[in-house]
């Protein structure tokens, strides 16, 4: 099983009954990323990163990329300020993809 097929089987899992390992979970997938060799084989010249955890901005350092725009969504509001301080666009409260959209569309316009 791949790390794509597994990630697929965390999102079923209610239906399947199960997963097979490596689990990936959101403390897991850093670890899971660092043994694949998936990331080390692939350059990329940009990387989009959206985290709702710091611990997300760590998942770039898996992948060779030239750029990198994080956005990160802050659940609450005591977490904005110290996502405004790591992350390069901060969303507040639950905004959905629409803001993400928006931010991709003005990128691919330029």
């Amino acid at each position: 099983i791949t790390e794509k097929e597994n990630i697929k089987a965390v999102v079923s899992t209610q239906s399947t009954g199960g997963v097979e390992d490596p689990m990936i979970t959101a403390s897991s997938k850093l670890a899971v990323a660092q043994k694949s060799s998936y990331f080390s084989e692939v350059q990329r010249d940009n990387i989009f990163l959206l985290g709702d955890m710091l611990s997300d901005l760590k998942m770039a350092g898996c992948a060779k990329h030239s750029e990198l725009l994080s956005i990160g969504f802050a659940n609450n509001a005591k977490d904005e300020e110290s996502y405004q301080e790591h992350f390069d666009a901060v969303l507040g409260g639950n905004p959905g993809f629409d803001e993400i959209n928006e931010i991709l569309k003005k990128i691919v316009a330029e």
